[in-house]
């Protein structure tokens, strides 16, 4: 959050964050999902960890990156983040093709 209102501060809005979470902690990826939906850039990413001990494979130590991929009670609630995130495209895309046309 602090680079994100920072980056804000100084007029750099596409500001992204590495979404993920640990293995162990469903609720907290979830959280990072949800707080990731209101950002303007929403990525998941898993900082190389498709590579090493995790490629082709499903160590504890790996992070959570497919927000699909958990169990059903938290692939439900980043659904319900997701939604009006997709629902708002048009929207933001509208904003920002004005932002660009008008400077």
């Amino acid at each position: 959050p602090y680079y994100s209102m920072t980056g804000t501060n100084v007029g750099y809005g596409f500001w992204s964050h590495d979404i993920e979470g640990p293995s162990d902690d469903h609720e907290m990826y979830v959280r990072w999902v949800q707080w990731a939906c209101y950002s303007a850039v929403m990525r998941s990413h898993d900082r190389g960890m498709s590579a090493g001990s995790c490629y082709n494979s499903d160590p504890e130590s790996c992070s959570d990156v497919r927000v699909w991929d958990i169990p059903t009670k938290y692939f439900e609630a980043n659904r319900a983040a997701m939604t009006p995130r997709a629902e708002l495209v048009p929207y933001t895309y509208t904003a920002i093709r004005d932002a660009f046309d008008t400077g």
